[in-house]
């Protein structure tokens, strides 16, 4: 009736919406270390910071300042990633040569300017939604570029 197979890849269940997981966040009464989904733990979408354990609010300038951390380390990793060959993988190891000297391929960087937006956009949302004011802009003046 759908016109897909039972088990084919249009079949596949793919979340919506988007996922982003902080790593050891850290309770500054109970000393309670978990990982936060910023974007869908329930603790978070009511803007309750509160630990889930021992109940005290979460430091949010913490969180804030790891996530402004982030951002600008990956412009950092954006900006000083290698150049590999389209055709052979290899890295390139000259300033000087526009093509590959094995295979006369030409060289992209490894991640792609696509790639990197999407990623400021998710700490963009994140900013909004968290109303995190100075990871908004410094993520904003990243993207502008």
């Amino acid at each position: 009736m759908v016109g897909a197979r039972e088990f084919s890849a249009e079949t596949e269940f793919k979340d919506p919406s988007i996922s982003f997981l902080m790593p050891d966040v850290i309770c500054g009464f109970c000393n309670d270390c978990r990982d936060v989904d910023l974007l869908r733990d329930p603790f978070l979408l009511k803007h309750d910071w509160e630990c889930s354990k021992c109940g005290h609010t979460l430091n949010k300038a913490k969180i804030e300042n790891r996530l402004i951390d982030l951002a600008k380390k990956r412009c950092v990793a954006f900006q000083n990633q290698d150049l590999v060959c389209t055709k052979c993988g290899i890295i390139k190891a000259s300033n000087t040569r526009t093509i590959c000297p094995h295979c006369s391929g030409s060289f992209l960087s490894k991640e792609s300017p696509q790639q990197c937006r999407k990623g400021f956009v998710t700490l963009l949302t994140i900013a909004k939604y968290h109303k995190f004011e100075y990871l908004e802009e410094v993520v904003e003046s990243i993207l502008k570029f």
